[in-house]
């Protein structure tokens, strides 16, 4: 298992909570697992970005990624 695995499986609950509170600040026409898609995208992106020189931890990047990912999409 390579480190982008392991990231991604560390931190497999965030897409889920973070569609959830995204989708409670939406309109209620959209649904949290409308946004499901984009958000593991952005898990999938984060451990490939991440730099713990940067002064953030690994679950606050990856929830940011997580986040801009479902607002940019």
């Amino acid at each position: 298992m390579d480190a982008t695995e392991k990231f991604c499986i560390e931190f497999a609950q965030l897409p889920r909570v973070i569609s959830i509170q995204v989708a409670a600040r939406l309109p209620a026409w959209i649904d949290a697992d409308d946004l499901a898609p984009p958000a593991w995208a952005g898990l999938f992106i984060a451990p490939t970005t991440f730099d713990p020189n940067k002064g953030y931890s690994a679950k606050r990047w990856a929830w940011q990624r997580i986040e801009l990912k479902i607002i940019d999409d």
